[in-house]
């Protein structure tokens, strides 16, 4: 049975040479050789979504003429679309072979290589091409797309350009644009070209995020939201779309917001452990411990040596003076990294609140190893130092601060109380006077910390305290 008796029986075939709907399980492929009914057939399920019927055809198409280059050409197409890229290749590669003149071949060749990933080759292939007028603008806006995957990102904008001045409402050409833009370091033509994407195509929900990366980028905040709840009305699973909502949300101190939308982010994707980190750190803003607590303890079940969640879970547990598991926690964290001055800091406060003076004093002392150039750690040593009643020690690592920082009034008010702790009246007030002549405003703390001298008028007068 041929083909068109086919559908004389069926009925279905009109008297102008149309066909209306094929079913694949109603044909009997073996029986038809027309090339351009197959043809038909393949466009017909391509256009109803039927890939595979679709591509069962192309193949049997590509037996019964495999000199035509055609036949190879609706083969290449219909395996891209079912993503088998490489057969795709080899598809088109023969359908070149038999018209290699014909510049249209010769591009889905080139797209070929581009889908398996080879560039160069894709590159290659392209300059192959005869310059074809009719092929003008896909030949600059695949050689921009290619230039950019190989990160020639200056050669891809001038194509890209290049093919919109042929077509100047080519929103995929205004998006990848945008693309080399952003990477050029060209944040406001980017945000433009990304603008002139959605005016083409307004549900675009990536020009949509990514036009909100730029925003973010320029530090334009509130446009960045407006872009970020457009992509998420379009898509409401987003969830990159919620987490730099989200991202925004915190940089301008809306904190609880921000919250809300980790957690919306964390609902699509509950094991994003970036979403939960930030989730952890929102909530210890808040003073809501435990449920930072909650999220910290979670990024480290997905990735045990995420050292930065060790540390943030000691951070909270130290806040709630839960020491013992503060300790514990920033043990874990120098594991992984050992040098961390941060890490150690809080190692040293844990051991101070823990009155664990000894260690708390060694601790600092492997810092100052790492970091001896800082005049804070060196005053935070020395009053740990004092703590101990190691006096002398404590007034040379604040004497080794103001080598560092001569003009910080506070290393000199601590000189001071360590002198008044020794019962050296004398350098107490000599050191409270370098003090307030730095800063005044060290004035105001005289009275809490020093209240046998501030009951002195002689003293007070001294120290210009009236």
């Amino acid at each position: 049975m041929s083909f068109l008796d086919f559908f004389d029986e069926g009925g279905n075939y009109d008297t102008n040479g149309s066909f209306g709907k094929v079913q694949l399980d109603d044909l009997d492929l073996s029986s038809i050789y027309d090339s351009e009914q197959l043809i038909e057939i393949i466009n017909q399920f391509n256009d109803e979504g039927k890939h595979q019927d679709a591509l069962t055809v192309a193949r049997h198409l590509a037996e019964i003429a495999s000199y035509n280059a055609e036949s190879w050409f609706h083969l290449g197409n219909c395996l891209t679309v079912n993503g088998f890229f490489d057969d795709a290749k080899t598809a088109f590669a023969k359908a070149a072979l038999l018209s290699p003149a014909d510049s249209e071949m010769m591009l889905n060749l080139a797209l070929a290589h581009f889908n398996t990933a080879d560039y160069q080759a894709a590159l290659e292939k392209l300059d192959s091409i005869f310059f074809d007028s009719s092929l003008e603008k896909e030949l600059y806006f695949y050689r921009g797309l290619i230039l950019q995957k190989l990160e020639r990102y200056t050669e891809s904008e001038t194509y890209l350009e290049k093919c919109l001045e042929l077509e100047p409402d080519f929103s995929e050409a205004w998006y990848e644009l945008a693309f080399c833009k952003d990477v050029l370091g060209k944040m406001e033509e980017s945000s433009v070209c990304y603008q002139k994407t959605i005016d083409q195509d307004p549900y675009n929900v990536n020009a949509w995020y990514n036009k909100g990366l730029v925003l973010s980028k320029l530090k334009k905040y509130d446009e960045a939201l407006d872009c970020y709840d457009m992509a998420i009305a379009i898509a409401d699973d987003f969830s990159s779309a919620w987490y730099n909502r989200a991202n925004v949300l915190a940089i301008t101190g809306k904190i609880e917001e921000a919250a809300e939308s980790y957690l919306k982010t964390i609902e699509f994707e509950p094991d994003d452990i970036n979403a939960l980190y930030n989730l952890g750190i929102a909530y210890e803003e808040l003073e809501e411990y435990d449920s930072a607590i909650s999220h910290y303890s979670r990024c480290i079940e997905l990735k045990p040596d995420f050292a930065d969640a060790w540390f943030a879970l000691a951070c909270c547990y130290e806040a709630d003076k839960a020491y013992d598991k503060a300790l514990q926690s920033i043990n874990h964290a120098l594991e992984y990294i050992p040098g961390s001055v941060d890490f150690l800091l809080l190692k040293a406060e844990t051991y101070y609140n823990m009155e664990q003076l000894d260690f708390s004093i060694q601790t600092y002392e492997k810092i100052l190893e790492l970091e001896a150039e800082s005049p804070q750690i060196w005053v935070d040593y020395a009053l740990v130092l004092r703590e101990a009643s190691l006096y002398t020690e404590s007034i040379n690592a604040l004497e080794k601060s103001l080598q560092l920082q001569p003009q910080s009034a506070e290393a000199h008010f601590e000189i001071a109380a360590t002198y008044f702790a020794l019962g050296d009246k004398k350098s107490t007030i000599s050191a409270l006077t370098k003090a307030f002549t730095i800063d005044p405003g060290k004035k105001q703390l005289f009275k809490s910390t020093f209240p046998e001298l501030y009951n002195q008028d002689s003293i007070r007068k001294i120290l210009g305290i009236i």
